[in-house]
């Protein structure tokens, strides 16, 4: 018998990063080791959020669901002994991440002192990189892959690219026992 629902929620969250950044990383005064970087990620997240009590009070619970997509690019140029090297180093990586998961939780008070809670959670992920490592002379522009696309559980794409994607899901819980020994002093497991 369900005493009451205590609350629903909606938690949406947005996050956007927007970074580029130069640095000479040798820190001389000559130019041996500059490098740029840039970032450009979006993420976004939703977890709906049921709680409430049942068994007149003798039992608290959270249920719920969660949602989440990450995307962007991060890329960067380094320039390594431009008087003696011809070449620049130019990475980029492409992801596309989702997460979602069902998940329950719930705690019985036993007595006033002896609590008992236990939780399971299902997850699935997604995630996938596109990443682009090229070597550029800095002389005619002309571009060479720096790692060859058959590198094994790797796919191959245009402009140097190798692509990774792959999947999980599994199940995880919590259990856990609190007793109060007085008003002030807790143990638990």
């Amino acid at each position: 018998k369900m005493d009451a629902l205590s609350s629903m929620a909606n938690i949406a969250g947005y996050r956007s990063v927007k970074r580029f950044s130069a640095i000479d990383l040798d820190g001389s005064p000559f130019p041996l080791h500059y490098t740029e970087g840039s970032q450009d990620l979006d993420q976004t997240s939703h977890e709906l959020q049921a709680t409430g009590e049942t068994f007149g009070g003798k039992v608290s619970f959270a249920i719920g669901g969660f949602y989440f997509t990450e995307e962007g690019v991060d890329s960067s140029l380094s320039i390594t002994a431009p008087n003696f090297l011809p070449t620049n180093s130019l990475y980029s990586g492409t992801i596309d991440n989702k997460s979602q998961g069902v998940y329950g939780q719930a705690t019985w008070r036993a007595t006033d002192e002896l609590s008992i809670t236990g939780g399971l959670r299902y997850s699935e992920e997604e995630k996938g990189l596109l990443t682009n490592n090229r070597a550029q002379d800095r002389a005619t522009g002309a571009i060479d892959c720096m790692f060859a696309a058959t590198t094994p559980g790797l796919s191959p794409a245009p402009d140097c690219g190798i692509t990774r994607s792959d999947t999980f899901d599994g199940v995880s819980y919590t259990f856990g026992v609190d007793y109060r020994l007085t008003p002030d002093v807790l143990v638990y497991a």
